[in-house]
């Protein structure tokens, strides 16, 4: 899992279904955690670029005229990414394409990969929204350029993904990130991205007899909390546990009957206050609980 190829198209339209070819892409390589390569190339694909995208890219007929055909363009950019993991902001849009203009220079390629926007969904859910341009200001990615440009979009994206890579593995806790895991985290709700990534060293068993040695009456209030109210408290310490500096372990054992556990044990510190007034109880040995 640690060659990925972040990968953005300009195109003339929303589909290849419709007609739409591309006119620009831009390859980032990311290998082992670091930024290792880019490539960008206007495409000549012999078709007209209609007005309304040229405001929106910036990318006019005349600037594709003198560029490489888009056979050309394609066989460097598989070469370049060959055995890698695609990556892309609304992967599905560029995913189209990169089958398509693939095939149609001869080339069959797969089209697994990662999606950046769905991740940011989960990862940062209190976004107001999760397009790239808001993402990267809010996230301070500087982009060197305007976006709808291929490799800026591509820079910004890479450097997102790498930020996301970071805030999974705080919840990793030290266990390997896999690509299952980061595919499986974009489409669950953010306040279960800890049960995906977070490993566990104590049986079931322990963990029980930890939360039925506690059973204070806030704990029993707090078991009768609602659904929705318990949700949007781990949402809330997702976040903050995302945002500290070390790595605290998280587990999720409401599945069977259990209860979410973050392995934070200072309760008198800032984060820990913040816990409790979310409604985590604390038990020293362990950490903050919620069921």
């Amino acid at each position: 899992m640690d060659n990925f190829a972040v990968i953005d198209f300009e195109t003339t339209g929303l589909s290849p279904a419709q007609g739409a070819r591309i006119t620009e892409v831009a390859v980032v390589m990311i290998k082992q955690g670091v930024i290792t390569d880019r490539y960008q190339s206007l495409v000549n694909a012999g078709v007209y670029i209609p007005a309304h995208i040229t405001q929106l890219t910036g990318i006019s007929n005349a600037m594709v005229a003198k560029a490489p055909a888009a056979h050309q363009v394609m066989s460097e950019v598989l070469a370049l990414t060959k055995g890698a993991t695609f990556v892309a902001h609304n992967a599905s849009f560029d995913m189209k394409f990169l089958a398509h203009e693939a095939a149609l220079a001869g080339h069959s390629t797969k089209t697994d990969s990662l999606c950046t926007l769905l991740l940011a969904r989960r990862f940062y859910p209190e976004m107001p929204n999760h397009k790239l341009g808001t993402l990267a200001a809010r996230l301070n990615l500087s982009a060197e350029g305007n976006f709808h440009r291929a490799l800026v979009d591509a820079d910004v994206t890479a450097r997102l993904f790498l930020r996301i890579l970071s805030n999974a593995e705080k919840l990793a806790c030290g266990k390997a990130l896999t690509l299952a895991a980061l595919k499986r985290a974009e489409s669950v709700r953010a306040d279960a991205l800890v049960s995906i990534f977070a490993s566990s060293t104590n049986p079931m068993a322990q963990l029980d007899r930890i939360g039925s040695s506690s059973q204070t009456p806030q704990v029993r209030n707090q078991t009768m909390k609602s659904k929705a109210a318990v949700d949007a408290s781990i949402l809330r310490a997702t976040q903050l546990v995302l945002g500290h500096s070390h790595g605290i372990g998280t587990h999720d054992f409401r599945s069977k009957g259990g209860a979410f556990w973050i392995e934070y044990r200072e309760s008198s510190s800032d984060l820990g206050r913040e816990l409790r007034a979310l409604g985590f109880g604390f038990v020293p040995a362990r950490g903050f609980w919620i069921k």
